[in-house]
């Protein structure tokens, strides 16, 4: 019996000049915004690389966790060179028209994320929370959270409700109504989080 091959890793697109009509393959073919780039994240290595601008969007998530050592992955291309943009920050805001849509970046019950380089502004809830599945109660694992600016969030900055291998590294928050990093584990079994300031 033959055995499944892996599908190769993808690489999407999200510009502020795109739409989600797009197949996001490639920077002249991007998708406008990152939660639909999300739907994509499908196989281990999958990336969205996202261009420098506003994005008023959230709950942006990873349809599908990756595999060790290759992570579905959301990056901030601030430079500008993988997208062909000016430099700048990527900055997510929240969107007036979409009221339920209270969270910047969530990760529900995946393993092997990772979410890189983003300014996070305004969140009506947090602006990066790491959470179990609220179905399966299936937690999440081996995320990382790095060199991400949050700020003015309602709710907490960063919040980790995890108990397995999730890493919060070079992140600046500041101005949150609650802590700027929350962190909590089970009742019977601790996070196991590693938090780095730089």
């Amino acid at each position: 019996m033959a055995s499944a091959v892996p599908a190769p890793a993808a690489t999407f697109y999200v510009r502020t000049v795109g739409t989600d009509t797009n197949d996001g393959l490639s920077p002249q073919a991007a998708f406008a915004s990152i939660r639909h780039g999300g739907q994509f994240l499908l196989n281990p290595g999958d990336r969205v690389i996202v261009g420098p601008g506003q994005y008023h969007e959230g709950n942006i998530a990873p349809r599908r966790g990756g595999a060790p050592g290759q992570p579905v992955t959301f990056v901030a291309d601030t430079s500008g060179t993988m997208t062909g943009d000016p430099a700048g920050p990527v900055v997510v805001l929240p969107a007036p028209d979409k009221p339920d849509e209270t969270t910047g970046f969530i990760v529900f019950g995946k393993q092997h994320v990772v979410i890189d380089g983003f300014t996070v502004r305004g969140a009506v809830d947090a602006g990066i929370q790491v959470r179990p599945a609220p179905q399966t109660g299936v937690g999440s694992g081996d995320v990382a959270i790095v060199n991400n600016v949050v700020s003015n969030a309602m709710n907490f900055g960063i919040d980790v409700h995890a108990t397995a291998g999730i890493t919060v590294r070079a992140n600046a928050v500041n101005d949150c109504t609650g802590p700027g990093i929350f962190v909590r584990g089970d009742i019977d079994t601790p996070a196991d989080v590693q938090i780095q300031m730089s």
